[in-house]
């Protein structure tokens, strides 16, 4: 539930979330976590449009390319590229 100052609140990661970072164009926020999972959020409609499931290791950072096509995550031993299309 939102506060009074919040925005919204997106649920579903079940681990604790670490990082975030909104698309360049606004549009998509990506979240990553303890789960070992990134999610991608519709921000206009709060809703997950999809799942970045390795699960190998905690998702400690996310960041996105300047054009929003590739999201990059940093792991505990590694770094990943993803297509966000």
């Amino acid at each position: 539930m939102a506060g009074r100052n919040t925005v919204a609140t997106l649920d579903g990661h079940i681990g604790r979330v670490s990082s975030v970072a909104f698309s360049p164009d606004g549009t998509t926020l990506a979240s990553g976590g303890f789960d070992g999972t990134v999610r991608l959020w519709d921000v206009a409609g709060r809703n997950t449009i999809a799942i970045l499931d390795d699960r190998t290791d905690d998702v400690f950072s996310v960041a996105f390319s300047p054009d929003g096509t590739t999201l990059a995550t940093a792991a505990d031993k590694s770094v990943k590229l993803w297509p966000t299309r």
